[in-house]
């Protein structure tokens, strides 16, 4: 289970107060890679021990800001990953790529994608259904995505979960930039 480390039991403990609404949103002006690189280093012991690497591109511009609530996104950046590192369970090896971008209107996303596992025809269809608990990760992975869709919807955004030719995507969109 990749619930190791104490950042990540923290970030699940947030998401479920999140998926609770117990926790508003609280938006301030953030620096992006800053919080990407504590989630990813959030990561480490289980990136060490089931060799999975965590690959990070940020297509956002330096001067563009981005007004999120920063503990809702890092407990929906560390969901997503949780999530998608389920999908990869088992494998002798694995590269996940967090891809930070602006979108057209100037919004900002956060997709988590592996490239190594197709997932099932019933994670495509219940990625988000929190009643869904024998799901790859299970109740943590079932959290995890529910809250990915929470902190999206607190921001005005929205979450997607899709199967790409190889892999999966889990993203969520937000109009947090200016």
């Amino acid at each position: 289970v990749f619930m190791q480390s104490g950042y990540n039991v923290y970030s699940l403990q947030q998401a479920a107060r999140l998926v609770r609404e117990e926790r508003p949103a609280v938006r301030a002006v953030i620096a992006l890679p800053s919080m990407i690189d504590r989630v990813v280093r959030g990561f480490e012991p289980e990136r060490r021990l089931r060799h999975v690497d965590i690959v990070v591109t940020s297509e956002v511009p330096p001067a563009h800001l981005v007004l999120p609530d920063e503990k809702l996104l890092s407990a929906a950046l560390t969901a997503a990953l949780i999530s998608t590192l389920a999908l990869v369970e088992g494998l002798a090896a694995a590269r996940v790529t967090i891809v930070a971008g602006v979108t057209p209107a100037r919004g900002m996303s956060l997709a988590v994608m592996q490239e190594h596992v197709r997932p099932a025809a019933a994670w495509l269809e219940r990625a988000f259904d929190p009643s869904w608990t024998d799901r790859p990760g299970g109740l943590a992975a079932a959290v995890s995505m529910a809250a990915v869709r929470r902190v999206a919807l607190a921001h005005g955004g929205d979450a997607i979960a899709v199967g790409t030719a190889r892999g999966s995507r889990v993203a969520l969109t937000i109009p947090a930039g200016a």
